[in-house]
């Protein structure tokens, strides 16, 4: 919207230029472009009450528990008891990985720290030597998760989050 004011005047002077308007012609347009702004204001108000009003309504649905249909509800309820099974991943990864993971973290340690002085010095620094930034608790890590994919946990939860990943892509295409 654009209300020019300065249209009723002459060029030359500020002065009302009576040979083309009155003074009711000036106000009647006041009035309609007042009348306009009025009428968007309103529009706009009347906008955001309904959107507060729907706000209002999605809140006391949820709060009642009525958000969700039952078949949704179901399916989460499904979803929750699967992802407790998988919770244990002691029941997946056996026994020998615990005692391979000591010998080859040791065969690792012997092979990548090769010097004795270096390993002298992660000994006294207590596993961390910052010069070099050498880290044997990551170490520990990278080896207990496995260098591949078919070594130590990677392999035994290669297939528990392979589970996880379908559970939740069932849970999204059910609604």
């Amino acid at each position: 919207m654009f209300y020019d004011a300065l249209r009723y005047y002459r060029n030359d002077i500020v002065k009302l230029n009576t040979d083309i308007y009155s003074q009711e012609d000036v106000q009647a347009d006041k009035d309609d472009f007042l009348n306009a702004l009025a009428s968007v204001v309103e529009r706009r108000q009347n906008i955001l009450l309904d959107e507060i009003k729907n706000i209002q309504e999605s809140f006391t649905r949820i709060k009642n528990g009525d958000a969700l249909t039952v078949s949704e509800i179901k399916a989460i309820e499904n979803a929750i008891h699967k992802i407790k099974d998988l919770r244990y991943l002691n029941r997946r990864v056996p026994s020998f990985v615990y005692k391979d993971f000591i010998d080859k973290y040791i065969e690792y340690y012997r092979n990548v720290y090769r010097a004795w002085n270096t390993k002298d010095a992660i000994h006294r620094n207590f596993g961390y030597y910052e010069p070099r930034n050498i880290d044997i608790y990551y170490d520990m890590r990278v080896i207990a998760e496995g260098i591949n994919e078919d070594e130590m946990l990677k392999k035994f939860t290669k297939e528990a989050k392979q589970e996880l990943e379908n559970i939740l892509n069932e849970l999204t295409s059910a609604n």
